[in-house]
C-alpha cells in the first residue's frame, strides 16, 4: 500500500500543488505507462499494467487528502455518514476531469442527504456533459422541486424572519449509487400480452422462422410514408426510456429500460408477451447468444442475468455480480461459451457461461466502457470507452491486437456481417469506417449530432446510425453517402437493430420516448 508522501513523490509534486499541476502530471504518468505503449511485449504490458496501478491508487490518495482539506479535514471514520464529504470530493474530481467518480460521490452525498440541492445541480451539469439527457433533465426537475419546497417552507414560517436561500454557484466544469440485492427468479412463463392481444397472437416466442407481413389493421398515424422505409409497428408499454433492444431471427425482440424491466415482443405482430422485472436498478443493455436460446440483461447496480428461451418459457440460469459500477455493454461470444462484459469500472470482463467464473479482467482503459462489438468470424472484439481509441482485442485471451485512434470519445462500434468493415461513432457527430482486417479507413461522415447507436444492414450495402437528434439516417457503406433521414421518435434514439432474415428488410430502433419502432423496406 502506497503512503500519501510517496504517492506525491511518485507524481514528482510538492504538498498544496493547485488541481491543475496535478492532473497534469497524472496524465503524462498514465501517458507514458498505459499498457497499450506496450503491444507485443507481454512482459513490458505487465510491467505497465502494475505501474498503472500504483499511478491511480496515488493519484486517488492525493484527491483524498485534497477532499478532506476541502471540507474541513473530515476524518475518515466520518466519510460514511457525512453527505458533505461525498460533496466536497465530487467537486474535486470534476475539476480533475474525472466525471465518472465525481458523479459517484454526488450521488453519495444525495443518498445521504436527499435534498441536497447542490449536489442534484452538480450532477446535472455533469449529466448533461457526458450526453445523458434522460438523467441530466430528472435531477434539474429535483433540484426545481427542491426549492420549490424550501420557498414553500420558508413562506409557512410567518413568525421567523425572512430567510435568503443559499444561491448555488455553477459549477466551472459541467450512475450510479447502490441497489439492494435481488432475489433469484423462478422460471416464468411467457403470460398473455398486457394490452389486449389480437386473435392471432402467439402465446410465447416465435420457434419457427416465419415471415414478418404488413399489418391487417390500418397502420397507425405515426407511420411514415417513405420511398424506401415505413413504420408498420410502434411497440408501446414501457414507463421509461427505452435503452437498449435485441432481435432474433425468428422474430422475438428484447428490449430493456430505465424501467427496470425486460421487455419481450413478437416482432411480427407487435404484441407483448412477457414483462420480466428484471433487475432492481435501470437496464442498460440487453444481448442475445447466436443460437438465440439465451440472452442477458445488465444493470445499472453492476449486476448481471443470464436467461434460457424455450417452449414459451424464461428462465433465470445466471446470475453474477459482474461489476463495482454500472455494466454499460455486452456481447456473447460466437459458441456461447462466453460473455464478454463492459463497465462504468473501466474494464471489460470475460465470463464463462458454464460455471459463471470470471475468465478474464481486461484494464488499462481510462475511462467508463460505452460499447463491444464482435467481429463476425467470431474471434475479436472491439471495445470502446469514453475516450479517442478504439481496441481489437482477440477473445480466446483478451490480448490487444490492434488500437484505433479516433478524434472523440467512442460511443458506439459495430462490425459488418460479411467481417469486412467496422464503424465507430462518437460524441463528436461522426461515423468512422475501417476496411477490416488492415483497418485503412475508407471514409468518415457527420450525423449532426451525438450518435448512440450504430446497426449493419445484412442485406444491402447500408449502415445506420441514431442519435440524440431523435432521427435515424442510412449511409451507403462504401461511400460514406446519406441516404435518408427517419425523424419519427420523440426522444433520442438509443438503439438500433436489423433483422437478420434472409429476405426481410426491418429495422428496429428504441428511443428514450420509452418505445420501440419497427421499420419495414422493400428494397
Amino acid at each position: 500500500m502506497i503512503t500519501i508522501e510517496e504517492a506525491w513523490q511518485l507524481f514528482g509534486l510538492k504538498r498544496g500543488a493547485d488541481l491543475k499541476t496535478i492532473k497534469q502530471a497524472y496524465r503524462q504518468l498514465a501517458k507514458q505507462w498505459h499498457p497499450d505503449q506496450f503491444v507485443g511485449d507481454e512482459s513490458a504490458i505487465k510491467q505497465a499494467e502494475a505501474k498503472i496501478k500504483e499511478i491511480n491508487e496515488a493519484y486517488e490518495l492525493i484527491k483524498q487528502q485534497l477532499s478532506e482539506s476541502s471540507s474541513g479535514k473530515v476524518q475518515l471514520r466520518t466519510e460514511k455518514t457525512n453527505p458533505d464529504f461525498y460533496y466536497q470530493r465530487g467537486v474535486i474530481n470534476a475539476e480533475l476531469e474525472d466525471y465518472q467518480e465525481a458523479i459517484e460521490d454526488f450521488s453519495h452525498a444525495i443518498k445521504l442527504d436527499e435534498s441536497y440541492l447542490k449536489a442534484y445541480q452538480y450532477r446535472a451539469f455533469l449529466y448533461e456533459k457526458l450526453g445523458y439527457t434522460y438523467r441530466a433533465e430528472a435531477d434539474f426537475l429535483k433540484v426545481r422541486q427542491i426549492k420549490l419546497q424550501q420557498t414553500t417552507a420558508s413562506a409557512s414560517c410567518a413568525a421567523q424572519p425572512p430567510t435568503t436561500e443559499e444561491s448555488v454557484k455553477e459549477p466551472e466544469t459541467p450512475s450510479s449509487g447502490s441497489s439492494p440485492a435481488e432475489s433469484p427468479e423462478e422460471e416464468e412463463p411467457i403470460s398473455e400480452p398486457e394490452t389486449p392481444p389480437s386473435e392471432s397472437a402467439p402465446a410465447e416466442p416465435p420457434e419457427e422462422e416465419e415471415p414478418i407481413s404488413e399489418p391487417e389493421t390500418t397502420p397507425n398515424q405515426d407511420s411514415i410514408r417513405s420511398s424506401n422505409w415505413r413504420c408498420i409497428h410502434i411497440l408501446s408499454g414501457h414507463k421509461d426510456a427505452v435503452s437498449t433492444c435485441a432481435v432474433s431471427a425468428q422474430g422475438l425482440v428484447i428490449s430493456g429500460s430505465y424501467d427496470c424491466t425486460v421487455k419481450l415482443w413478437n416482432l411480427k405482430t407487435g404484441d407483448l408477451l412477457k414483462t420480466i422485472e428484471a433487475h432492481s436498478d435501470r437496464v442498460n443493455a440487453v444481448a442475445l447468444s447466436a443460437d438465440g436460446q439465451s440472452f442477458a440483461s445488465a444493470c445499472e447496480n453492476g449486476s448481471i442475468k443470464v436467461w434460457k428461451l424455450g417452449k414459451g418459457k424464461v428462465k433465470e440460469s445466471l446470475r453474477l455480480n459482474a461489476h463495482n459500477a454500472a455494466v454499460t455493454c455486452l456481447q456473447f461470444s460466437l459458441n456461447g461459451q462466453l460473455l464478454i462484459t463492459g463497465s462504468e469500472d473501466k474494464t471489460v470482463k470475460l465470463w464463462n457461461l458454464e460455471t459463471g467464473e470470471l475468465v478474464k479482467t481486461l484494464i488499462g482503459y481510462s475511462a467508463h466502457l460505452m460499447d463491444l462489438a464482435l467481429s463476425a468470424d467470431g474471434d475479436y472484439f472491439a471495445s470502446s470507452a469514453l475516450e479517442p481509441l478504439v481496441r481489437i482485442r482477440q477473445i480466446a485471451d483478451g490480448k490487444l491486437v490492434r488500437s484505433l485512434k479516433s478524434p472523440s470519445a467512442i460511443s458506439s462500434l459495430a462490425f459488418s456481417p460479411d467481417g469486412l468493415s467496422l464503424a465507430a461513432a462518437g460524441y463528436n457527430h461522426q461515423i468512422d469506417f475501417w476496411q477490416v482486417p488492415d483497418y485503412t479507413k475508407l471514409w468518415s461522415a457527420n450525423h449532426g449530432s451525438p450518435i448512440s447507436s450504430l446497426a449493419f444492414s445484412p442485406h444491402h450495402s447500408l449502415i445506420a446510425s441514431g442519435s440524440e437528434d431523435r432521427a435515424i439516417k442510412l449511409w451507403h457503406t462504401q461511400t460514406g453517402e446519406l441516404l435518408e433521414t427517419i425523424k419519427e421518435h420523440n426522444g433520442a434514439v438509443t438503439s438500433l437493430q436489423f433483422l437478420a432474415h434472409p429476405k426481410l428488410h426491418v429495422l428496429l430502433s428504441g428511443s428514450e420516448d420509452g418505445t420501440l419502432k419497427v421499420w419495414k423496406s422493400d428494397l
